[in-house]
């Protein structure tokens, strides 16, 4: 029943030198990753069924609105794919038609309420 597998050491790696090449960026990804204060952190919301044939820059509108910054998006490969096997896309063109299911991956504040 595992739904997926992270692989800490390329995380880590793939961390340690985004951090190296940007001076200043480390506070910046250790408030994102951490859920333990009252900071922000990556969060995926389903997308609800009243997007379906809307276009991307709908979603990400109102994911600002509530206060959220739209990343990307994931997306089933197939019918009935495990959210392990989802494809993931960074700041997918703004004009694309939204199909479901879908999420959206967005950086909120720890206290964001998944409307």
């Amino acid at each position: 029943h595992v739904d997926d597998i992270l692989y800490s050491d390329s995380l880590i790696a793939g961390i340690t030198s985004m951090c190296a090449n940007n001076e200043g960026i480390s506070p910046f990804i250790r408030d994102i990753l951490s859920t333990a204060d009252d900071g922000y952190s990556f969060s995926a919301v389903n997308v609800p069924d009243e997007y379906l044939g809307k276009k991307i820059s709908d979603l990400f509108d109102a994911v600002r609105e509530q206060d959220g910054m739209p990343v990307g998006i994931l997306t089933p490969p197939f019918e009935g794919a495990l959210y392990s096997e989802w494809e993931s896309e960074v700041n997918p063109p703004v004009d694309r038609v939204i199909t479901l299911p879908m999420k959206v991956v967005c950086i909120v504040k720890d206290s964001y309420d998944n409307k």
